[in-house]
């Protein structure tokens, strides 16, 4: 996809996601350390926000393709598998869910970096925000309208290698309207 505002013979490449997530992870550590009195929860505001915006374009870039998910457990279906091996060339690695909310695990390592490593995951803002706002940016747009936020997990270990596998947990909480359409489709 060509850069639509570039001059003839000039376009930019299309950049994969994965290089982006890295590229604006070097950002967001530079301006953490310019700025430390910078509240976590405006900079997660902001890169949720920002998420939103990429996970709505990357379902239109995949809207012709699949069908549109019922029930919620497709929907999930949908953000785990589909829009998780669009963003990250791999499904997610654990689904856990109940009527009201649904937690995503996964391993992958630029969604557990931390801004600054040194200091402990509480203590600063969690990256995996702008892919818990794709995530809310998709579902949003395919009616499952819900909240979403990331939150970093206390590492476990590799069976294989004995090395710690740190992980991002993604939650996502259905609206109301969701839950309840879920009832009505359940009972008819």
């Amino acid at each position: 996809m060509a850069n639509a505002n570039a001059a003839p013979g000039t376009a930019l490449p299309p950049v994969p996601l994965t290089t982006f997530t890295h590229l604006f992870n070097g950002v967001a550590l530079t301006l953490a350390q310019i700025t430390p009195d910078t509240k976590f929860d405006h900079w997660e505001a902001r890169l949720n926000a920002l998420g939103r915006d990429i996970g709505r374009r990357s379902l239109e870039a995949l809207d012709r393709e699949v069908a549109r998910p019922r029930t919620t457990e497709d929907a999930v279906a949908f953000i785990s598998d589909a829009m998780f091996r669009r963003w990250f060339g791999q499904p997610a690695a654990a689904i856990d869910a109940d009527e009201l909310s649904v937690y995503i695990t996964d391993d992958i390592a630029f969604l557990w970096q931390r801004p600054d490593p040194t200091r402990p995951h509480h203590l600063q803002p969690h990256l995996g925000a702008l892919v818990a706002g794709m995530i809310k940016g998709v579902l949003d747009q395919i009616g499952f309208g819900c909240q979403a936020s990331a939150v970093y997990l206390e590492p476990s270990v590799d069976p294989e290698t004995q090395e710690p596998m740190p992980q991002t947990q993604f939650w996502i909480r259905w609206n109301a309207s969701v839950i309840e359409r879920g009832r009505r489709m359940a009972a008819s």
